[in-house]
């Protein structure tokens, strides 16, 4: 059911090269997107350890809750969503993807994947 949501995740998103349903302990649940450079495994357990320090950090500091970590380099974007306590969503996008349609279609497909939870 994963591999569905995300393929029609993957496929409503302009430039989005992959999408990563990951475990906050960094294991990968579920992936789509053929990438030849990427090592999508230490992405994602990287990420994971980043994800956990800012959420921390963000409720430490009264920021409040973390919803959301964007990381913007020179060839793309990286969009976390995060899920609930358990899981969160990682998409990257091309230059040529628009952000703000990514965290729309990211924030729909987090609402079904909620239900699914549920």
């Amino acid at each position: 059911m994963f591999t569905q949501l995300l393929n029609q995740l993957s496929a409503r998103t302009e430039g989005a090269e992959m999408v990563l349903l990951v475990g906050t302990d960094g294991i990968i649940i579920e992936r789509i997107g053929e990438e030849k450079d990427a090592d999508f495994d230490a992405l994602a357990a990287e990420y994971a350890v980043v994800l956990n320090r800012s959420r921390a950090t963000a409720t430490d500091t009264g920021l409040g809750k973390l919803n959301e970590l964007l990381t913007i380099t020179n060839q793309s974007v990286l969009l976390t969503k995060i899920l609930n306590e358990d899981y969160f969503v990682m998409m990257k996008l091309n230059s040529a993807g628009c952000l703000g349609k990514a965290r729309y279609e990211v924030r729909r497909t987090e609402l079904l994947i909620e239900e699914l939870f549920a």
